[in-house]
This record gives structure tokens, sequence and C-alpha cells, in this order.
């Protein structure tokens, strides 16, 4: 697990007190089921954390600049995932509730690491596209249809409006048969 440990020693003791925070968190990469994202360079952080007399409030943004994998064509691209981050922390001793990230360390520190790493995650694409225009690889021989058409004969009409329902039908049944 990446920390980003921040000194909290000069708001500790007085509700309303802020800190502002800037910095980099160095991951090598993000994971997002089966996509990987690799960080061009370490993320950048800008945030505030707030004490708020019952806890420390943590708010700002962290962007990363990455490398991904068009899940359409498979080519390499560099992509930005800017995120927003919202952590709260208890004093110590307290107990930490399920919405909480954690507690003030024994030596007036808390961990940003882990908030600003699940709010990457959670901005990262699913399924990253190099461009929304991007027609993929050929399903049947595999020449990227974005450089040109592959001539294998399985791809459909591109300009009619039913071209992508044709790859999921091997042997279309007749209107009103049934059959």
């Amino acid at each position: 697990m990446t920390a980003f440990l921040v000194d909290i020693s000069d708001i500790l003791d007085t509700a309303g007190l802020s800190e502002d925070i800037e910095g980099e968190l160095a991951v090598g990469e993000i994971r997002v089921g089966d996509e990987r994202f690799v960080l061009v360079e370490p993320a950048r952080v800008m945030a505030t954390l707030s004490n708020a007399g019952s806890g420390f409030v943590a708010t700002g943004t962290v962007v990363a600049l990455v490398n991904a994998t068009c899940s359409r064509c498979l080519c390499e691209f560099a992509t930005r995932i800017e995120a927003e981050i919202e952590a709260f922390f208890v004093p110590v001793g307290e107990e930490v509730g399920e919405d909480d990230e954690g507690t003030v360390s024994e030596d007036d520190t808390v961990d940003l690491g882990p908030a600003l790493l699940a709010a990457l995650i959670v901005e990262a694409p699913f399924a990253p596209v190099h461009d929304e225009e991007c027609h993929g690889l050929c399903a049947h021989c595999g020449a990227d249809l974005n450089v040109d058409s592959c001539g294998c004969g399985q791809v459909p009409d591109a300009d009619h409006p039913f071209a992508s329902l044709a790859a999921l039908v091997e042997d279309p049944v007749a209107p009103g048969t049934g059959e």
C-alpha cells in the first residue's frame, strides 16, 4: 500500500484550523478489473486538511497521467485521471467508523495514501478507449479497423444501423417464423 503521510501537529489542537497540502504520490500502477494503468510520473496531490473538532477532514484533488491500453484496438495511449479526495480521520484512541479512512497516528500524522489511491481507482475508466470513434479490431482476422478495412469478408456494412448486432447472431431467424 502506498503511503502519503501528512503531519497535522500544527492543526491538531484547534478546531477550525486547516492546512494546505501539495505533493506527489508515487504509485507504479493502478488496476481496475483487468485494466492496468501505469503512471507516467507521480500523481499530483492538492488538498486541504481541516480540524473539524470531532476529527480531520481531507478534501481536494489527485491527478495522474497514465498509460493505458485501448479496450477496442489494444493500442497504448496516454490519458489523465483526475479524482476528488474526501476522507475523514478520527483522533487517536477513538473507534474508526465504516465511513472513516483511519485514525491520527501516535506521531500526529495521517496517511492519505489509501484515500488517494481509492479516488483514482473510482475515476479510472473500466474500459478505456483512446478515441470514442475507435473502430477496434476485426473479430475474425484481428486487423486494426482504424488503419484499414480487413478484407476478410466478415465485416458488416458499417453504415447499416444494426451492423454492430450482426456479430451476435450466427444464423438469423426469419421474422415471424420463430424458427
